[in-house]
This record gives structure tokens, C-alpha cells and sequence, in this order.
């Protein structure tokens, strides 16, 4: 493979191969979505990569959402992780703690992003990787991501029952677009939301043969419902940016599992330019993932109402959840808000 120009510093820079990557870590297209990965002669970062943001924004300020920023830099972390694997050896990366912190705010769309990580420790059962998103060489957040490393055989024994032998090839990435949730309940502090009954959440290239939900496409769906909530609250157009963001995923599901979607409201300043929320995803008793936000609010004000999207799908509506209907939301709320530890 020929050597290319690096874009950050114009440096010479060596290609990493993506195929046998991919391999490594058991994700493939379209759920991986970097262009490029390469190594610099820097020390500091032990792999960069180059992606096109595709989610659609919603209600969100940045050029890309939180939870597809999420997606890309946990990825490119089990990359870093894997740099030393033997090219034939699948390890599969298990994203089970995040932590968010946005650096810098970079408020309009860009077609290309890129990313940096390196490895802060591993041992033979967990890592731990740092990641950075940069545009334009400046940084607009960092990500730290532990991992539970699982071997191919052990994956196959805790999560054979989801196994399927056909893997549907997909000609566009499903991840272009929203995620089609059903309301359940909507009041000024909380909401509730699930997925559709009788649908598999998309999962194109993430762990192939084992049809699972993405945790970033978990976190998706919680800040449709936490924008949801929001405008429940606010009762005024209004655009979000995460400052910070803990999540933690206690188990995989299955795709074809419908998942119970909830945001509850802890705190909100007295000039309503700040908040913090607190999530949660469930599978009937069983708890999924959690999600604690920091959240900055601006007004919408302007062209800002007619928002660009990066993909040539119609843009969806800011939270692709519709108000339920006023029987639904006139019952009282059994769920407080409670953050998990």
C-alpha cells in the first residue's frame, strides 16, 4: 500500500490496512465507517482515522450527533487495542463504560471528521483507550472508552443463541437516519419511549452473524427521547449541545428485542440554559444501558429552523417521536428519575 499525506500536518503517514482491521475486531460496513486509518511518527497517538459524519442531528448543535461520535472513537479505541492482535485473530470489543467531555464548539456540518486514539492500558480481559475528535486539527471532544475483550470462542458461547447464518448485505447504511420510536409517556420531568414492536433495530456490520442493538444506536435513541422531554418542558424552539455524557451498557440484546426507552429531568438552572438528564434502556425488568448528560440549551432562532442534514434522506422530525396521545399523557408517572451509579 502506498503511503499518503496526512491531513492534520502534512507529515508522512503509514496506511493501516481497514480490511484486516476489521477483521480484528469483528465490525464491519457500514456500522464501521472510516475512510481512512493511518499511523503517524508521533508517539502520543497509536492510530488516526477519517470518517463523513450520517446521522441526522435533530435538535442537537455540532457537526455530528454525541451518540455518532460515540459510535466512530469507541471504534477506533478497539483499533488502537488491536494494533499488536495477529491479523487472523478475531477479538471482539465490548464497549461497556464512556466518558464524554466536548472540548470545543464547532456548530455547522463539515464533510469529514477525524479521529485519533491510543491505548491507556489493557490486560487480558478489559482495556482502556483515550480517543480525541478533531476537525481542521482543532479538538471538539475526547472520549474515554473501557472495553471487555472478549476471545471468538467465548463470544460465541455467552451470545451463540443470536447467531444467524445469513447476513443481509445492505446497500445504504441504516444509521442515515432516526430512530423510529413509539411514545409512552410524557410529562415535564420524565418521558418514555419504546422501539416499534415487530422490527430489528439496524445492526449492519456490527458483530456480523449476531444481529444485536448497538450501544451507540441505544444512546441514539436516548437523546431522541431526552429532546423529546426537552420540548415538553421548554415549550420554545430550541437547539441542545452535550458537554458531558457517562454512559455505561450492562448487556448486549437482541435486535429483534423491543427496548423501553426512558429520560428523566434532574435539574435545570433558573435561566433554563442548562440541564442535566438522566437515562435509561431497559428489556422488560432487565437493565440495558444508562446515559448521565450535561446539557448546554441555546434558542433556535433564524435559518436555524431548517437544519442541514448529511444525508440525502428527508430529515426527520427534531426527535422522531411524536406526542402520544392526551389519555397517555394525563396518567400519573411511576418512574422517578434516578441516575444509576
Amino acid at each position: 500500500m502506498e503511503s499518503h499525506v496526512c491531513p492534520l500536518d502534512q507529515q508522512r503517514c503509514k496506511p493501516v490496512d481497514m480490511a484486516r482491521m476489521m477483521n480484528k475486531i469483528a465490525v464491519q460496513r457500514p456500522y464501521f465507517a472510516f475512510e481512512t486509518l493511518y499511523q503517524t511518527a508521533s508517539p502520543e497517538w497509536d492510530i488516526w482515522g477519517d470518517f463523513v459524519p450520517e446521522q441526522p442531528l435533530g435538535l442537537e448543535v455540532g457537526p455530528l450527533a454525541i451518540a455518532e461520535a460515540g459510535r466512530h472513537l469507541a471504534i477506533l479505541g478497539s483499533c488502537a487495542v488491536a494494533m499488536p492482535q495477529a491479523s487472523d485473530e478475531r477479538i471482539y470489543y465490548l464497549a461497556i463504560r464512556a466518558v464524554w467531555v466536548r472540548e470545543a464548539l464547532l456548530a455547522q456540518m463539515t464533510p469529514r471528521l477525524t479521529a485519533r486514539a491510543r491505548v491507556v492500558e489493557r490486560t487480558q480481559k478489559r482495556a482502556r483507550a483515550s480517543t480525541e475528535l478533531l476537525f481542521d486539527g482543532k479538538l471538539i471532544g475526547a472520549l474515554e472508552v473501557e472495553y471487555q475483550i472478549l476471545s471468538e470462542n467465548l463470544f460465541d458461547t455467552l451470545f451463540g443463541n443470536y447467531r444467524e447464518d445469513q447476513c443481509p448485505a445492505v446497500a445504504v447504511s441504516p444509521f442515515r437516519k432516526a430512530l423510529d420510536l413509539k411514545p409512552a409517556f410524557i410529562k415535564r420531568h420524565a418521558a418514555i419511549a419504546r422501539s416499534l414492536p415487530g422490527t430489528s433495530a439496524p445492526s449492519a456490520g456490527h458483530f456480523p452473524h449476531y444481529p444485536m442493538w448497538p450501544v451507540a444506536l441505544v444512546m441514539y435513541g436516548l437523546t431522541q427521547v431526552f429532546a423529546a422531554l426537552l420540548e415538553k418542558r421548554l415549550k420554545r424552539p430550541f437547539l441542545f449541545k452535550v458537554l458531558e455524557a457517562q454512559v455505561q451498557a450492562h448487556r448486549l440484546v437482541s435486535a429483534h428485542e423491543q427496548l423501553t426507552f426512558y429520560a428523566g429531568l434532574k435539574s435545570l438552572s433558573r435561566n433554563r440554559k442548562r440541564c442535566r438528564v438522566c437515562c435509561r434502556v431497559s428489556l422488560g425488568l432487565k437493565p440495558i444501558a444508562s446515559l448521565k448528560v450535561t446539557l448546554a440549551i441555546e434558542e433556535r432562532v433564524g435559518d436555524q429552523a431548517q437544519r442541514p442534514n448529511t444525508t440525502s434522506a428527508a430529515t426527520p422530525s427534531p426527535t422522531a417521536i411524536e406526542q402520544p396521545p392526551s389519555d397517555n399523557a394525563a396518567r400519573p408517572c411511576r418512574y422517578q428519575p434516578s441516575c444509576p451509579s
